[in-house]
């Protein structure tokens, strides 16, 4: 038994199998060489054991011990942050509307990281 959620990636496709080890399925080819890829029942939203060697980036839902993120990998480091049901990101925000410390540092480093992995995988930025 464990805490299950839905995951998407894209990532090249010369790198699938390495999610598919995990239990994600191949769906489409979203960009030139790049793939889809989803697992339904992601348990723990696979903690601990994403690749950091590859680049790629994607979205889980929530599960019922964690909310949902986003996450990106540039080959070498894989950052998080939170986001809303529709896989924006998301910063807590404090007392008088100022994002809680720290939140604002984490988003700005996910998204340098996610820049990256767009660049590696050859997908338009924004």
């Amino acid at each position: 038994m464990g805490d299950r959620c839905w995951m998407r990636l894209e990532c090249r496709k010369e790198h699938a199998p390495v999610f598919e080890k995990l239990g994600f399925a191949e769906q489409e080819e979203t960009a030139h060489g790049v793939v889809e890829m989803v697992d339904e029942e992601a348990n723990y939203a696979h903690d601990g054991k994403l690749p950091k060697s590859v680049p790629y980036l994607g979205w889980h839902s929530a599960g019922g011990d964690y909310g949902a993120c986003a996450f990106a990998c540039d080959g070498r480091k894989l950052l998080f942050t939170d986001t809303d049901n529709n896989s924006e990101p998301i910063v807590r925000v404090g007392g008088g509307g100022k994002p809680i410390r720290g939140d604002m540092a984490v988003f700005r480093r996910y998204e340098a990281c996610e820049k990256r992995a767009k660049k590696l995988l050859g997908l338009k930025d924004g």
